[in-house]
């Protein structure tokens, strides 16, 4: 399976919830991969709204340099 990489450290709240799952000792393991699935989904979507913010930026940087050329 391909796809990219996203290299960043968690947020405080991302490892808290993260060592929530995981420690609960209640919960099946089968069980804990919905809520682990939807953390790596919103880490992987929070990723990709700045990267797009990013890219944004820069886009608007350039069309500024343009137009005051």
């Amino acid at each position: 399976m391909g796809g990219q990489k996203i290299l960043r450290e968690l947020t405080t709240q991302e490892t808290n919830s993260l060592t929530k799952i995981l420690s609960d000792m209640v919960l099946p393991e089968a069980d804990k991969q919905q809520p682990i699935g939807l953390l790596v989904t919103h880490i992987i979507a929070a990723k990709q709204a700045l990267v797009n913010y990013e890219q944004w930026l820069g886009l608007r940087q350039q069309r500024r340099k343009i137009a005051a050329n």
